[in-house]
């Protein structure tokens, strides 16, 4: 789980970092906001399919972690 929990502070980090960077430019907090949700807005239906399989790879990984050890208790 230290993983899963890694790669999701990971992922509120970037961005973070990534409004942040659009702030100093001059954006304001909406119009940072706006530009995140806009990336996504132009995102096909391959393209969410390879972020879905990348962002489960983390708690996929935990997952069998887990079963690893229950099987070993037994």
């Amino acid at each position: 789980m230290k993983i899963v929990v890694l790669f999701i502070v990971c992922i509120c980090l970037s961005l973070l970092f990534l409004v942040t960077v659009d702030l100093a430019s001059g954006l304001s907090l909406t119009e940072a906001i706006q530009v995140l949700t806009d990336s996504f807005s132009t995102t096909t239906l391959q393209e969410y399919m390879i972020i879905f399989i990348f962002l489960s790879i983390p708690f996929v990984a935990a997952f069998i972690s887990i079963i690893k050890k229950r099987k070993q208790k037994s």
